[in-house]
């Protein structure tokens, strides 16, 4: 079974985090930037795969399909970054999701 990925983009961090795009912004342009994902799920991580973008805030909530992910240096805490690439992004309606504290999960 393949796994989903599920990214954060929430629209209340913006400004406090340097990294952080908003939902609109990668839904626009299909790239989230400067995600932080620990090894355990990078590991199992695969182009092809499903990815929920979501906006836990302010109930937006977008899928598509992860068609890159390549380094881009490291978190402070010493967890590496990624860029993502994602095709086919498009809206649907909102479900929320739990994610991890560097707004991530992998289901």
């Amino acid at each position: 079974m393949t796994k989903t990925l599920v990214l954060s983009a929430p629209d209340t961090r913006l400004g406090k985090a340097r990294h952080c795009k908003s939902f609109e912004q990668i839904l626009a342009t299909g790239i989230g930037p400067d995600y932080a994902i620990y090894r355990h799920l990078a590991e199992q991580i695969t182009t092809g795969c499903r990815l929920v973008l979501i906006c836990n805030d302010k109930g937006k909530r977008a899928e598509g399909t992860l068609s890159e992910i390549a380094r881009s240096g490291e978190a402070r805490n010493g967890v590496q970054r990624y860029n993502i690439r994602i095709s086919g992004l498009t809206r649907v309606p909102f479900v929320p999701e739990s994610l991890n504290r560097c707004g991530v999960s992998l289901r």
